[in-house]
């Protein structure tokens, strides 16, 4: 099976394109073995983040929804119940960070703190205002990137 998809990986690439003279250029072969994946919209956030490394990291991991929320341990067989230690719902990275009632209220109150008046939606739109707010080299941007980190991973640890 692996020697079927090695040959037909060799017969879709065109090794002309990676031959120079009579050298392989292993970077152009490396490269036109990638797949192209395109940039996460929410690299931004990584950047330039004044927050501590290991918020950063964990935002990062949150971002690629690879947090071990309890939903995803229960997927996997490592955990029974799979319910929010802070009230009586199902744990997601969702609910975890903007659904959670007794969560939610620490974003807002960092919004509120940076003078920001936003309401708090799911994960996926909120990484998409994030992205937009956060572009620039404002002192706004600056401080919203550090504030959702350190609060990911505050309410994470």
């Amino acid at each position: 099976m692996r020697s079927e998809y090695s040959r037909q990986l060799f017969e879709d690439l065109d090794v002309t394109k990676t031959v120079k003279g009579n050298k392989l250029q292993l970077k152009t072969l490396y490269t036109s073995m990638q797949e192209d994946v395109g940039k996460p919209s929410w690299r931004a956030l990584m950047f330039g983040n004044m927050a501590r490394p290991r918020s950063v990291f964990l935002l990062w991991l949150a971002c690629n929804g690879m947090l071990a929320t309890k939903d995803h341990l229960k997927k996997i067989g490592m955990i029974q119940d799979d319910r929010c230690a802070f009230c009586v719902q199902q744990e997601s990275l969702d609910h975890l960070f903007f659904c959670c009632t007794n969560l939610k209220s620490i974003w807002e109150a960092v919004l509120s703190w940076l003078n920001i008046n936003h309401v708090p939606l799911d994960w996926e739109r909120e990484l998409r205002w994030l992205t937009l707010n956060c572009k620039g080299r404002s002192w706004r941007a600056k401080f919203l990137k550090c504030a959702i980190a350190e609060s990911v991973y505050e309410v994470w640890k």
